[in-house]
């Protein structure tokens, strides 16, 4: 298995607001996780979108009706609109009971790139940085994702990230029934981007050196 250290943190897209992928253009426009993924596997299997499903957020009694159903399908969902120009660069989801989802935005900005991370809780969420003068390469993205300071934020405490914190704040405890927890851990977070296409498996690899580094699993000697 990959660790951290073996991709290619330098890779850096030519742009944001050029996609080759025509159902990830569409992707990108849908907020709703669920929806997301009905969609996606509607497109690839060559089936007709039911209706609504392409609308960027759910509203009014729409909303209403899918979080009747379970808590989970409103992944995604509260998330603020895009500013002008404005493109997700990075996605993290939760499976957690209300499925949270934050995303890292860029938007034109002068001749600067501007950044911003978003939650559906209006979290002020505190990054590295938020400016570059062109795309950001894998590494500098991870630093934004990895450095923020949302969840378990306190003056006391390093900055976690998007992927950490919840990890330490769903799994970092002693518990019983390590094994399940693992199961659970590998799959509580996801880390997804139209741009960097190693981001997922980078953050994958993250997780399983967090789960080592717990001695919930144990490591390898190429760690």
């Amino acid at each position: 298995m990959k660790t951290t250290r073996d991709f290619d943190l330098s890779f850096r897209p030519d742009t944001y607001w050029e996609q080759g992928d025509p159902i990830a253009v569409i992707l990108a426009g849908i907020k709703g996780e669920a929806r997301r993924k009905q969609v996606k596997a509607a497109l690839e299997a060559g089936k007709e979108i039911p209706e609504g499903l392409l609308d960027s957020l759910l509203e009014g009694p729409v909303r209403q009706d899918w979080g009747a159903l379970h808590p989970f399908l409103m992944g995604g969902e509260y998330l603020p609109p895009d500013l002008p120009g404005e493109t997700t660069i990075a996605r993290v989801s939760l499976r957690s009971v209300t499925g949270d989802v934050s995303e890292v935005r860029a938007r034109p900005g002068g001749r600067l790139i501007r950044y911003r991370i978003v939650d559906e809780y209006d979290t002020e969420i505190g990054m590295p940085f938020d400016a570059s003068e062109a795309p950001v390469t894998m590494g500098q993205l991870i630093s934004l994702i990895d450095q923020c300071d949302g969840l378990l934020r306190s003056d006391a405490e390093p900055r976690l990230g998007l992927v950490r914190a919840p990890l330490e704040y769903n799994f970092g405890r002693p518990h019983s029934g390590a094994h399940r927890r693992v199961r659970e851990a590998r799959a509580f977070v996801t880390v997804s981007s139209p741009f960097y296409p190693d981001l997922e498996a980078y953050f994958e690899a993250l997780v399983e050196e967090w789960l080592i580094s717990k001695g919930l699993v144990e490591g390898t000697s190429d760690m």
